[in-house]
């Protein structure tokens, strides 16, 4: 469920640095989506970002579950367009609450212990990097 407000927070920040924002079915084909979750599950991810701070705008649009954000800045130069594709998930995977627990220490410890654990991926905070350079 952290995805959701992390996505959420994405949306806001990059709608604030003047983004054209895609989202939703806008950049996601229903036919092509694996592993999506059940109506339930989906209904309880929207409950659960709605309590904990999502941004109703973007909520709204995802409520179906398909979350997923497409952001273009024009720069008004000519050139290649540049595309980042950054994963934003969590897995159903134990994040430590030791006191030596890094995240835990530095205040980004997941709050429901499914964690941001694909190392692999180019994550979010890289993508936050980005959009502020």
């Amino acid at each position: 469920m952290d995805f959701w407000k992390c996505a959420h927070q994405r949306f806001a920040e990059l709608k604030k640095l003047g983004y054209d924002i895609k989202i939703g079915r806008e950049v996601m084909n229903p036919d092509f989506i694996m592993g999506k979750p059940t109506q339930e599950e989906t209904a309880a991810h929207y409950d659960w970002a709605k309590e904990n701070g999502a941004v109703l705008e973007y909520l709204d649009k995802v409520a179906d579950g398909y979350t997923g954000i497409a952001a273009t800045l024009d720069t008004g130069i000519d050139g290649p367009v540049v595309v980042f594709r950054v994963d934003m998930d969590a897995l159903p995977i134990y994040e430590s609450e030791e006191s030596s627990h890094f995240p835990l220490q530095e205040g980004f410890r997941s709050v429901n212990n499914e964690m941001h654990a694909a190392a692999m991926m180019f994550t979010r905070q890289s993508a936050l990097v980005l959009q502020l350079s």
